[in-house]
């Protein structure tokens, strides 16, 4: 049996999801304007820089995964 809780929860992740829907179609249709250009990322877009340059390396026939430097010994 379905509680009360379970309605409630399922009504707000359809309102959510419709406004999410929205956001994105709106966010396509204006970077899709001859008028957008792109711009720097943000810092708080480490994840998207980090996923661009793993595909620039494998389109330059370069390992994706970059290799960490050791730390400078003290």
């Amino acid at each position: 049996m379905i509680d009360l809780l379970t309605i409630e929860a399922v009504e707000f992740w359809g309102i959510t999801n419709q406004q999410d829907w929205a956001a994105c179609e709106s966010i396509q249709r204006g970077l899709s304007s001859e008028h957008a250009r792109p711009g720097p990322l943000s810092p708080n877009e480490d994840g998207v820089y980090q996923f661009v340059t793993m595909v620039a390396r494998g389109y330059r026939g370069e390992s994706a995964w970059s290799r960490a430097k050791a730390p400078a010994d003290s």
